[in-house]
């Protein structure tokens, strides 16, 4: 998904003081592409994109499951999906994509005498 460009506001206010799109560019060093799309906008507020709004993997939740596995590394997904009542493959999308910790399975083995 594409930023909005910081710059929007100034590009529309100084072409609505009578700057062209090459002074405007020259002045703000920002592509003549951003210059001239701002300006046929001519709106501060950035377009409606397309697909599904993102509901359940929030920062919130980002931020919850960090903490569960920093405190406890050998937490299963299962469960911490189960206890925050969210979906398997939500935690894994998470786990993995958002947060780039990777997934281990501690191993128990026979104590040695």
């Amino acid at each position: 998904m594409v930023r909005p460009n910081p710059k929007r506001a100034a590009i529309l206010e100084l072409s609505s003081k009578g700057y062209s799109a090459s002074d405007v560019v020259r002045l703000l060093k920002v592509p003549r592409q951003t210059v001239h799309s701002a300006i046929k906008q001519s709106t501060l507020l950035d377009r409606v994109r397309p697909g599904r709004t993102v509901t359940v993997s929030t920062p919130a939740l980002k931020h919850i499951l960090r903490e569960r596995i920093v405190c406890n590394p050998g937490r299963s997904k299962k469960r911490m999906a189960k206890e925050l009542n969210v979906s398997e493959g939500t935690v894994r999308k998470v786990v993995k994509g958002m947060l780039n910790i990777p997934s281990y399975k501690l191993q128990k083995r026979h104590g040695l005498s």
